[in-house]
């Protein structure tokens, strides 16, 4: 019994962190503005490494966790039957599972695509054509990545609300 009272615990708080470094997150980006441009990339680069590796850790913590707390139930195994999600606890897990895939994805798609064209080193004799263009891949890669940023911080509030549900047998 205690150790699934821990594996609810450390469910509940890596979602929360989750949240939380989203949250700041957006917070950041916003402030960022407001400070010169050579600062904030370099502030913007320093703080979102480290909220990358603390997010992903959190989301390998709500999986594993998560998969546990199934597996305490004895509903891991009913993940697989169609059946399972016609009532209002298996509707909610799925919807629960279906988020935490999403943002699994999204967060992949802002960490190895989106953010590598921000963090552009230029070589000294760059032309202002390539400039240009280097200037526009970067900013619609950060409009990008703040909707996405975005995305997650409203999945994740939805996904720990599902989980409130969950507590007292899903919808």
């Amino acid at each position: 019994m205690l150790d699934i009272q821990i594996a609810v615990g450390l469910h509940v708080l890596a979602g929360g962190i989750f949240v939380g470094c989203n949250v700041l997150l957006e917070r950041v980006v916003h402030r960022l503005d407001a400070i010169p441009p050579r600062e904030a990339a370099r502030m913007g680069e320093l703080i979102g490494t480290d909220i990358i590796w603390i997010n992903f850790a959190a989301l390998a913590v709500v999986a594993l966790s998560g998969l546990y707390l199934m597996w305490g139930a004895g509903t891991l195994g009913d993940i697989a039957d169609p059946w399972f999600y016609t009532d209002g606890y298996g509707l909610a897990l799925g919807l629960m599972m279906l988020l935490w895939l999403s943002v699994v994805a999204t967060s992949l798609v802002i960490t190895f695509y989106l953010r590598p064209r921000l963090l552009v080193k230029l070589p000294y004799d760059t032309s202002r054509e390539a400039l240009e263009d280097i200037g526009n891949v970067a900013m619609r890669a950060n409009a990008a990545m703040s909707w996405l940023g975005r995305y997650n911080l409203a999945a994740g509030v939805t996904t720990i609300l599902i989980g409130g549900f969950i507590r007292y047998g899903g919808f």
